[in-house]
């Protein structure tokens, strides 16, 4: 019977990593978020919020974010 628990375990695994995307390229990039001049801390959280994406298997995640003011955006 444990046998048959390891497996079943095994296959779970496996369809997990199947689903998981965090690795692909798109979310594991890092993300770029130019920060207005006049953005308050709602502002940049919102802006962060909209970055973050859903894997099936870790739920809610975040890429790692550079954050970049407005004015060295422009040089």
């Amino acid at each position: 019977m444990s046998s048959i628990r390891a497996r079943l375990d095994k296959i779970e695994k496996l369809m997990g990593e199947a689903a998981c995307v965090c690795s692909e390229s798109e979310h594991s990039q890092m993300a770029i978020l130019v920060i207005k001049d006049d953005w308050g801390s709602a502002e940049i959280e919102c802006a962060e919020t909209a970055l973050r994406f859903t894997c099936p298997i870790h739920g809610l995640r975040s890429p790692p974010i550079l954050h970049v003011s407005e004015t060295a955006a422009q040089l």
